[in-house]
């Protein structure tokens, strides 16, 4: 009977306890001052830091109702201060904040938008990746973000590249600056600007023909850049196929490896995009040209994946490769 009366004591003081503890999370929130020096101090500070966020935000929402919680976190304006503090870590950590708040209002798109500029290149980075991840595409995100692409250091173009196939097609402004960046100095830039295009497709008409052009470059690595683009882009890139077909002779076994690759992700994406008899027929048609293709290739060292392609496209034709 004491044990009840005294744990009847407890949730009597307990529960008091939980609207002031909400209230002091908000106030705290709500103080730019101590936001920053939760931005401070070692990593796993850091991710205490994101946790209180998230109590904040649940604090917001018991004093305010049923809202839009990543437009109202009382935590933002002090995150968006804190991207002009004198400290570089501090200043991506506000970044990284913000971006896991997912705070997509106008301000915090445009301060992640000056952040861009910020004079360290992590900073630049983690803004690069905020943007590309907040699914807030203003009319400013996709011209910062091809202005990024210059970036004097390779780990923010490479940033950049990725966010704009994060945005997918409303990026397709981007194309001319993404086609240009499989010309980069930096191979994993050419390959986000590879992931990038496939991800934005053909919506400017002119994605499959820059593509094509780059494949006459001297560097197999640029090549190979244009190649993984037109495969990603499936069935947009069918006008491709026989320039790919002369493409399974390159003189460098890595070009040679993704021409099968993309030819086979291009007839698979037809076969799946196909509307009607007409299209299938076509598609049909590729798939055999295709087939003869790879079956005609002598390379030793694509023979396997090659065989593997041939399997694919001989399943959806209906056929058995003898």
């Amino acid at each position: 009977m004491r044990s009840v009366k005294w744990l009847l004591v407890g949730l009597a003081i307990s529960l008091p306890l939980v609207g002031v503890g909400e209230g002091l999370a908000q106030e705290w929130c709500a103080d730019e001052v101590k936001v920053r020096e939760r931005l401070e101090g070692t990593i796993e500070d850091f991710f205490n830091a994101l946790e209180d966020f998230d109590r904040c935000i649940k604090s917001a929402t018991h004093e305010q109702g049923d809202i839009p919680l990543e437009k109202n976190h009382p935590a933002i304006p002090g995150l968006i201060a804190a991207l002009n503090d004198p400290n570089s870590s501090v200043r991506e950590r506000a970044v990284l904040a913000l971006e896991h708040i997912d705070a997509e209002t106008q301000d915090t798109v445009s301060a992640l938008i000056a952040t861009l500029k910020d004079p360290n290149a992590s900073v630049r980075a983690r803004a690069a990746d905020a943007l590309g991840n907040s699914g807030a595409e203003t009319q400013e995100t996709v011209p910062a973000l091809i202005a990024t692409l210059k970036d004097e250091s390779s780990i923010v173009r490479r940033r950049a590249a990725f966010a704009l196939g994060s945005i997918g097609v409303e990026a397709k402004d981007a194309v001319p600056a993404l086609i240009d960046a499989l010309k980069d100095e930096d191979s994993t830039v050419r390959g986000r600007a590879a992931f990038a295009l496939g991800s934005i497709g053909d919506e400017t008409q002119d994605v499959v023909p820059n593509l094509i052009a780059i494949l006459k470059n001297k560097n197999p690595s640029i090549r190979w850049s244009a190649v993984v683009a037109l495969g990603r882009m499936g069935a947009n890139a069918k006008d491709a196929v026989p320039v790919l077909i002369a493409a399974l002779k390159d003189e460098d076994v890595a070009v040679r490896w993704r021409v099968a690759n993309a030819l086979g992700h291009i007839v698979t994406d037809l076969y799946e995009t196909a509307k009607n008899s007409e299209q299938l027929k076509t598609t049909q048609n590729i798939a055999l040209t295709v087939q003869q293709a790879l079956q005609d290739t002598d390379f030793e060292d694509t023979k396997q994946q090659i065989n593997q392609i041939l399997r694919d496209i001989a399943e959806r034709l209906g056929t058995r490769i003898v």
